[in-house]
């Protein structure tokens, strides 16, 4: 896992070439001077590669049909958290590690939520986007939620299925206008 060449978003690296073995994330700049949690999912059987960041599947690093099934790790070859692919060793992301954990299975994505470390609940904060719709953002710096909504506040909740993009200091997503009340939330 590293970030993606010269740009700021996340990849993660199958061989250490550039291509589609390192595809870019798509879903947040990481070059923003805040801690991240990245969880980085392969199975050399199935051959499925996934990169969470923050709690979130990126959809840019979300691969099926990758390099599967796999064979053992030639002697010359090195597991690598941060490393850059420009040529040679040495080459690295500046950044800081912190927990890192390495599982022999899969995880899912609500296990992926439970080992995000404990933070406030954030405030939502919604405005009319005209055109756009129903404006809701919360600060970047809260991670590992999920947008719910549901058509009461007591009623079923499900994914709000809206696309969810950085915007300044905060996660935004924009909801159209409906004619039934629509109550949103967001949940680990």
């Amino acid at each position: 896992m590293a970030r993606s060449g010269s740009d700021n978003f996340a990849t993660f690296t199958q061989t250490g070439t550039p291509g589609l073995d390192s595809p870019a994330g798509t879903m947040l700049n990481v070059n923003d001077n805040a801690w991240h949690h990245y969880v980085a999912v392969w199975d050399g059987i199935a051959g499925t590669r996934q990169l969470y960041v923050d709690g979130t599947l990126d959809p840019g690093v979300n691969l099926t049909g990758d390099y599967g099934p796999s064979s053992n790790i030639a002697s010359f070859e090195y597991l690598v958290l941060g490393g850059r692919d420009l040529g040679g060793l040495g080459s690295y992301t500046p950044c800081l590690l912190h927990d890192v954990r390495i599982y022999r299975m899969a995880l899912s994505q609500s296990e992926i939520l439970a080992l995000l470390p404990a933070s406030p609940a954030p405030k939502l904060a919604s405005r009319n986007a005209g055109a756009s719709g129903l404006r809701i953002a919360w600060p970047i710096a809260s991670f590992g939620y999920r947008l719910q909504t549901s058509a009461s506040v007591a009623g079923a909740w499900s994914d709000a299925g809206l696309t969810i993009a950085v915007e300044g200091n905060e996660r935004a997503a924009y909801a159209p206008v409906a004619a039934s009340a629509q109550f949103f939330r967001l949940v680990k």
